[in-house]
Order: C-alpha cells, then sequence, then structure tokens
C-alpha cells in the first residue's frame, strides 16, 4: 500500500496581476493548489481563467479578499492606547466606521 502526498495550500494576495500573478503560475505549475485572491472580484476571476489556459483548474481556487479584517488587526496591534480595550468592540467600532466612509 503506498502513501499519498499531501497535498500542499498556498494564500496569494494581489494575484490577480503581475508578481501575484506570476507566483500563482509558478506555484500551480509544480502542482500547488493556490487560492488566488484579490479585492476586485471580476479581475480575480478573470487571473484565474487566465491561468486555465494552462490546464490549472484543479489546482486554482478563487476568493475575495476582504482587507477590512487586516487594516483592522494591523490598526489594533500598531496601538499602544489600546491594550486595555476589547478587541471585539474595538473592530466593531472601526468596522462600522469604514462602512460608513465607503
Amino acid at each position: 500500500m503506498g502513501e499519498e502526498e499531501a497535498k500542499r495550500y498556498v494564500v496569494v494576495t494581489g494575484a490577480n496581476k503581475g508578481i501575484g500573478y506570476g507566483i500563482c503560475k509558478k506555484l500551480a505549475l509544480n502542482g500547488i493548489v493556490v487560492v488566488l485572491t484579490a479585492r476586485n472580484e471580476k479581475r480575480g476571476l478573470d487571473a484565474v481563467e487566465s491561468l486555465k489556459e494552462f490546464d490549472l483548474s484543479d489546482l486554482l481556487v478563487f476568493h475575495q479578499l476582504d482587507v477590512t479584517v487586516l487594516q483592522v488587526l494591523l490598526l489594533w496591534y500598531n496601538s499602544s492606547k489600546l491594550d486595555s480595550e476589547d478587541l471585539t468592540s474595538w473592530c466593531s467600532e472601526r468596522n462600522s466606521k469604514w462602512t460608513e466612509s465607503s
């Protein structure tokens, strides 16, 4: 009974163009499952379609990237005066402000 090789997965941000796109292509060509992410859904899906030309359909997954969560966590981490605040309520408050201003 042979052992199956474990699949490897990689998440690539900004993968709809440039270096991110090239990294996705190279990884998938090497048999790695790639989660291609982009903020713009149409551009991300277009990039996946373009990469399918290389017969990589089974190795590509698209996920729209939501940078709000990352922005919140970085702001919290970098703000020393927030050490005693509850992270959940702080994130909710900031998320509401960003949603209103968008």
